[in-house]
Protein backbone atom coordinates (compact mmCIF):
# COMPACT_ATOMS: atom_id res chain seq x y z
CA UNK A 1 0.00 0.00 0.00
CA UNK A 2 1.28 3.33 -0.63
CA UNK A 3 -0.16 6.49 1.08
CA UNK A 4 0.38 10.10 0.36
CA UNK A 5 -0.23 12.46 2.89
CA UNK A 6 -0.21 16.93 1.83
CA UNK A 7 -0.89 19.27 4.43
CA UNK A 8 -1.46 23.31 4.76
CA UNK A 9 -1.52 25.15 8.03
CA UNK A 10 -2.27 28.68 8.21
CA UNK A 11 -2.35 30.15 11.68
CA UNK A 12 -2.70 33.77 12.44
CA UNK A 13 -3.20 35.14 15.95
CA UNK A 14 -6.56 32.96 16.96
CA UNK A 15 -7.44 31.94 13.95
CA UNK A 16 -6.34 28.99 12.70
CA UNK A 17 -7.09 26.50 8.88
CA UNK A 18 -5.80 23.32 7.74
CA UNK A 19 -6.31 21.43 4.47
CA UNK A 20 -5.11 18.59 3.54
CA UNK A 21 -5.07 15.42 1.07
CA UNK A 22 -4.54 11.97 1.51
CA UNK A 23 -4.19 9.35 -1.03
CA UNK A 24 -4.44 5.45 -0.83
CA UNK A 25 -3.50 3.14 -3.42
CA UNK A 26 -4.66 -0.07 -3.68
CA UNK A 27 -4.45 -2.11 -0.04
CA UNK A 28 -5.37 -5.55 1.17
CA UNK A 29 -8.45 -4.99 3.50
CA UNK A 30 -9.29 -8.39 5.18
CA UNK A 31 -10.38 -11.98 4.10
CA UNK A 32 -14.21 -12.08 3.31
CA UNK A 33 -16.30 -15.30 2.84
CA UNK A 34 -15.42 -18.34 1.88
CA UNK A 35 -11.56 -17.50 2.34
CA UNK A 36 -12.14 -14.37 -0.54
CA UNK A 37 -9.69 -11.95 -0.45
CA UNK A 38 -11.33 -8.08 0.49
CA UNK A 39 -9.42 -5.04 -1.19
CA UNK A 40 -10.11 -1.38 -1.09
CA UNK A 41 -9.56 0.68 -4.30
CA UNK A 42 -6.80 3.41 -4.42
CA UNK A 43 -8.97 6.72 -3.33
CA UNK A 44 -8.35 9.74 -2.56
CA UNK A 45 -9.44 12.54 0.19
CA UNK A 46 -9.25 16.51 0.81
CA UNK A 47 -10.08 17.68 3.91
CA UNK A 48 -10.57 21.35 5.62
CA UNK A 49 -11.20 22.59 9.22
CA UNK A 50 -10.50 26.15 10.58
CA UNK A 51 -10.66 27.21 14.07
CA UNK A 52 -11.27 30.31 16.36
CA UNK A 53 -9.91 30.94 19.68
CA UNK A 54 -11.63 33.79 21.24
CA UNK A 55 -9.88 33.22 24.75
CA UNK A 56 -8.66 30.58 26.84
CA UNK A 57 -12.28 29.52 27.56
CA UNK A 58 -13.90 29.83 24.06
CA UNK A 59 -13.10 28.32 20.65
CA UNK A 60 -15.20 27.60 17.55
CA UNK A 61 -14.26 24.69 15.29
CA UNK A 62 -15.35 23.65 11.68
CA UNK A 63 -14.35 20.61 9.52
CA UNK A 64 -15.44 19.40 6.35
CA UNK A 65 -14.01 16.15 5.46
CA UNK A 66 -13.85 14.54 1.91
CA UNK A 67 -14.54 18.05 0.08
CA UNK A 68 -15.51 16.48 -3.28
CA UNK A 69 -17.15 13.40 -1.59
CA UNK A 70 -15.60 10.90 -3.54
CA UNK A 71 -16.15 7.13 -3.27
CA UNK A 72 -14.29 3.97 -3.38
CA UNK A 73 -14.87 0.46 -4.34
CA UNK A 74 -13.98 -2.15 -1.20
CA UNK A 75 -14.34 -5.38 -3.35
CA UNK A 76 -13.30 -8.96 -3.00
CA UNK A 77 -12.84 -11.22 -5.96
CA UNK A 78 -15.48 -8.74 -8.01
CA UNK A 79 -16.70 -5.46 -7.40
CA UNK A 80 -19.32 -5.16 -5.25
CA UNK A 81 -20.27 -2.23 -3.73
CA UNK A 82 -19.56 1.64 -3.51
CA UNK A 83 -19.00 3.00 -0.06
CA UNK A 84 -18.89 6.58 0.25
CA UNK A 85 -16.21 8.02 2.75
CA UNK A 86 -17.11 9.88 5.81
CA UNK A 87 -18.05 13.40 4.63
CA UNK A 88 -20.25 14.94 7.49
CA UNK A 89 -19.89 18.76 7.90
CA UNK A 90 -18.85 19.20 11.61
CA UNK A 91 -19.31 22.52 13.90
CA UNK A 92 -18.36 22.28 17.23
CA UNK A 93 -18.63 25.26 19.75
CA UNK A 94 -16.05 23.76 22.60
CA UNK A 95 -16.10 25.76 26.38
CA UNK A 96 -13.87 25.45 28.98
CA UNK A 97 -14.81 26.45 32.35
CA UNK A 98 -12.03 28.23 34.64
CA UNK A 99 -10.77 26.56 37.59
CA UNK A 100 -10.08 29.47 40.52
CA UNK A 101 -7.44 28.10 42.66
CA UNK A 102 -8.93 27.37 46.69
Amino acid sequence: MQRLQYRALFQSGPSQARLSHHYHSEYFDDFGRLQSSNFTDSHRQLDFSASYNSNGHFRVTAHAPNLPEETYDHYGSTPSARAAMPGPFVFAVPVRRAVRPK
